[in-house]
């Protein structure tokens, strides 16, 4: 099932909705969908930095924390308004 909230132009023009990393699983299921049509185009994501800055800090932001990791699985970023739109288009060509 391909369902969005938002017609094409609300998706064209609007905010990022969320993280745009998707993770192994997630693309897993969009091959088995048929709906990877970029996976070819998108350098893998092979790693994850997360780094926060104390909110309490003033001038230069002070690091709270900060972690990194190497993904067991390539993951892969891309807008997902640009994502939704090309499914939307497909779906619609395909007389949805």
């Amino acid at each position: 099932m391909l369902m969005t909230n938002r017609d094409a132009l609300s998706l064209h023009s609007g905010r990022v909705m969320s993280s745009q990393c998707k993770f192994h699983q997630a693309l897993e299921t969009e091959q088995r969908a048929k709906l990877n049509f970029w996976e070819e185009d998108i350098p893998p994501i092979k790693g994850i930095r997360l780094t926060m800055a104390n909110p309490q800090g003033t001038g230069t932001p002070e690091v709270a924390f900060s972690w990194h990791a190497t993904l067991e699985q390539d993951s892969q970023s891309l807008d997902q308004r640009l994502k939704m739109l090309g499914w939307m288009a497909k779906f619609k060509n395909c007389s949805g």
